[in-house]
């Protein structure tokens, strides 16, 4: 039976490798070229919000649009979803015109054009090349050897999937631009880059209630199990539905309008209870290092507090 269940855990973990290397290495090879290529790449203009095409920040100075604009078409086709803004900004270079049909939320519309900026300013190129090194590459690539790696030495210990899980989580905190992608490969990448970056503080409360053990049992077991269920249970909720809504609104924003605009409702909860995550995943570290009675578990502690750090 021991042998099975570790068959199985194999199996699992081979899958998610798998699907973590298609996703690294069209995330390594885009990277590489950006560094490359920093004069070829074009920087969006806006960012959008709630996968929807309302406009949330304006990143281009000059751009006659606001946060709360709804961007109608690009180029004269309509921006039905997020696929076709991907496609337009794959293709499209620095200086390139960008042609915007908006409407503002008073329902007034109107025509801008937009010439796009290079993805690095001349001044800033070397820094920011520097930058996509270490965030874009280093540290995905690290996280994801060393989760892994303590994963398949332990897979039956449920903290060493944890950290796994948390560690990929890591990686997709500062985004990957997936809708750059073509194909197959972007509906996957959204997926994966969704999944990973809304599903952090799930992991991150969890490894700070459990590693290296539980809380002793008495009142402190019972405060922690009672929070972690107040902050686990809505916040993997929110990050199922934020995963199936980023997909869906890669082809289509209107398939996903209705539920967008009640999540928006709890938006300021989501942000609240991320905060309470990542506040008890510090706490808990710091207050077990002073119940902790093995040594061990102390210096398991320490390491941790060591790679929180760095």
């Amino acid at each position: 039976m021991t042998s099975q269940r570790a068959t199985l855990q194999y199996a699992l973990l081979a899958l998610l490798f798998a699907a973590t290397c298609v996703f690294q290495y069209q995330a390594v090879s885009y990277f590489t070229y950006l560094i490359a290529h920093a004069e070829d790449v074009a920087i969006d203009p806006v960012t959008f919000s709630s996968d929807s095409n309302r406009i949330q920040l304006v990143l281009n100075p000059k751009m006659d649009a606001h946060p709360g604009d709804e961007v109608l078409d690009v180029n004269g086709r309509p921006l039905t979803g997020k696929a076709v803004w991907g496609d337009i900004m794959a293709a499209a270079k620095p200086g390139d015109p960008l042609r915007l049909k908006l409407r503002s939320p008073s329902g007034q519309e109107r025509q801008i054009t937009v010439r796009l900026n290079q993805r690095y300013s001349d001044a800033y190129r070397h820094a920011g090349q520097l930058l996509t090194t270490f965030f874009g590459i280093l540290i995905p690539i690290s996280c994801v050897l060393l989760g892994f790696w303590v994963a398949a030495v332990r897979p039956r210990d449920a903290l060493a999937w944890l950290l796994l899980f948390l560690l990929l989580s890591f990686t997709q905190i500062l985004g990957t631009p997936v809708l750059r992608w073509q194909g197959w490969i972007r509906c996957f990448g959204t997926f994966y880059n969704s999944a990973m970056n809304q599903s952090w503080p799930v992991w991150m409360v969890l490894f700070g209630l459990y590693f290296p053990e539980r809380f002793p049992a008495g009142k402190w077991r019972k405060a922690t199990t009672l929070l972690g269920w107040v902050v686990v249970a809505p916040l993997s909720l929110a990050a199922v539905i934020g995963t199936w809504v980023s997909v869906r609104s890669v082809v289509s924003y209107q398939s996903v309008e209705a539920i967008v605009r009640v999540s928006e409702r709890f938006d300021t909860l989501e942000t609240v209870l991320t905060y309470i995550a990542l506040v008890t995943f510090l706490a808990a570290l710091v207050v077990k290092y002073f119940l902790a009675i093995s040594r061990d578990a102390k210096r398991r502690l320490r390491i941790v507090y060591l790679g929180s750090f760095i």
